[in-house]
């Protein structure tokens, strides 16, 4: 059906919708429209309207459900001329109301050069169901919309939370699944409970209360190693997958299929997920850091590992973080960038290859505004576009045009127009200001995306990307993010890392399946993970430590949804 122009105001919140019509708002081309009440003669809600050829027909001709007013409308893209007969909510029309017997069915005649028939119905029910919408630190959430959706995902029915974070929702007797809906997001649907939400049954005009549902939406999302962590709009963090470490911060032992909260972290900003370890900016500029810790990766002055956070010494002003194989980085807010970790490469860019459990300045960096490490190199987009790098250069990643390591930082090749990195296990790449994408080191799985297989020392073009928005690289594999919210890979594939439903390496960008509004990208070693705009979160690739946070430890072909993301419903 076509979407109507009619625009209805909610709770403050516009949106057009496709049912639910106000008197004299009808689109153009409507052939048949009514208005369903409940006994009391308020609007029904969520009701089922089919429209047959006759009583006798196999299926309907075109189905709808009615709107927020009650009503609902069939258009000349639905219904063509001709006799129909109508079943709301599983009755027959008669004329003047409902009958179960097919033989009171009215006929309705649709001529599309006369005015539309127009049906009032009358049905005897309207089930509720309630609850409440808070923050993760318990807060009322006002003007949340809300939505009960059936089998199919639609919405049947909104309501919007008061001052207090309650809402009611009312519709026809029958099973639906309760979503949050980001009116600022095209109304796209966060659906609480993850890729399994669960199903309430609304009895015949009975109440069902829904408990408190509390919002965690992911804000930000890092993968590395065999492990992914979000940070959520509340400040909290939680991550799956390999736990041998402590990298999950949750203080338990074992390895996770789906999100565990990294305990203590109540105000983060961004997450960094390294290989074994993972670290957390947090809102003031302190970084706190868990997991293994014999290189000094967790930058508190000791080598003893930690399963739940420990703060990071001497760092009180960052405002961005990353994670490579064994050290970590921060940018600070003068533009200078302090590392910590292993540093038998360089990596910490000091101009020694001492490791160091404190953190360390990287030499002659003023202006980064972005930071980028790989396994054992580390990367900074400088304010000018420019970008430097330092640490391992066996196989050119770090684009200077030699292979020759660097404990500070070199220039990569002939690049000046840089707005994005990622950095993968032996190579880097750039988004450059007009979308498309250089990308340079070892290429032996197809990693740099252009086609060959032979690594390059200086930055080479990725084909066939024009309007790339951010990047992330995995072991040998990189991911980008484009205009629009597709995801495209390319490089290493055995394990599904490219999210194409094969296991064939791509030399060239190729599009994950099923991805649409993704706003980030991560990659692990042999995984990726995309946080949608709608505040969901899907991963492919490999699963054996459960890294994809579906509740399994399969390997599915193409993405799943992580799972208990982004809301938690308490009954």
């Amino acid at each position: 059906m076509r979407t109507i122009g009619c625009r209805i105001g909610i709770g403050g919140l516009i949106m057009a919708i496709s049912i639910g019509l106000l008197t004299g708002c009808l689109p153009e081309g409507t052939v048949l429209h009514g208005t369903v009440t409940s006994g009391s003669g308020s609007p029904a809600r969520a009701v089922s309207v089919e429209v047959f050829t006759a009583t006798t027909a196999s299926s309907a001709t075109a189905t709808t459900a009615t709107g927020l007013a009650g009503s609902f409308v069939f258009t000349d893209d639905d219904l063509a001329d001709g006799d129909y007969v109508v079943r709301i909510d599983g009755r027959w029309w008669t004329g003047t109301g409902l009958s179960t017997d097919p033989v009171d069915a009215a006929s309705v005649v649709v001529d599309h050069t006369a005015a539309p028939p127009k049906l009032v119905a009358v049905t005897t029910s309207i089930a509720t169901a309630s609850g409440e919408v808070v923050d993760l630190g318990g807060a009322p959430v006002e003007g949340q919309l809300l939505g009960l959706t059936d089998d199919a995902g639609h919405i049947v029915t909104y309501a919007v939370t008061d001052a207090d974070g309650h809402f009611t929702l009312e519709a026809g007797a029958g099973a639906y699944r309760l979503a949050l809906v980001d009116a600022a997001a095209d109304s796209r649907l966060v659906t609480a409970g993850g890729a399994n939400p669960t199903t309430y049954d609304l009895t015949d005009g009975g109440p069902l209360d829904l408990g408190t549902i509390t919002l965690t939406t992911p804000a930000a999302i890092d993968a590395y190693g065999d492990h992914g962590c979000v940070t959520h709009t509340a400040g909290t963090v939680s991550c799956w997958g390999d736990n041998a470490f402590g990298q999950l911060g949750s203080a338990t032992p074992d390895q996770s299929w789906v999100p565990l909260a990294v305990a203590g972290v109540s105000d983060a900003t961004a997450v960094a997920a390294g290989r074994l370890h993972g670290c957390a900016l947090r809102s003031g500029g302190t970084v706190v850091c868990w997991g293994t810790n014999p290189d000094g990766q967790l930058g508190d002055g000791t080598t003893t590992n930690s399963s739940t956070p420990v703060p990071v010494t001497g760092i009180a002003d960052a405002v961005g973080i990353t994670s490579g194989d064994a050290h970590t980085c921060a940018l600070r807010a003068n533009g200078t960038v302090s590392c910590w970790g292993a540093n038998t490469d360089g990596q910490l860019g000091d101009g020694t290859t001492t490791s160091s459990s404190t953190p360390v300045t990287v030499t002659g960096i003023g202006d980064a505004v972005e930071i980028v490490a790989g396994q054992n190199h580390t990367c900074a987009r400088h304010a000018t576009g420019t970008v430097s790098c330092w640490g391992a250069n066996a196989e050119g990643q770090l684009g200077n045009d030699t292979t020759t390591g660097s404990s500070t930082p070199v220039a990569v090749y002939e690049l000046e127009d840089a707005t994005a990195l990622g950095a993968g296990g032996l190579h880097t790449c750039a988004v450059q200001a007009d979308g498309t994408v250089l990308c340079w080191g070892a290429n032996d799985r197809g990693q740099l995306g252009n086609g060959t297989a032979f690594g390059s020392d200086t930055p080479v073009d990725v084909r066939d990307i024009t309007d790339a928005t951010g990047l992330t690289g995995g072991w040998a594999h990189t991911c980008a993010t484009r205009t629009g919210g597709t995801v495209q890979c390319w490089g290493a594939n055995d394990d599904h890392e490219i999210g194409d439903g094969t296991t064939l390496d791509r030399f060239v960008p190729t599009a994950v399946q099923g991805i649409s509004g993704a706003t980030a990208v991560s990659a692990g070693r042999l995984h990726t993970c995309a946080l949608r705009a709608d505040a969901s979160v899907a991963c492919w690739g490999s699963n054996d430590y459960g890294q994809l946070g579906d509740g399994t430890d399969t390997d599915p072909s193409v993405p799943v949804s992580v799972l208990q993301l982004p809301v938690k419903i308490i009954s």
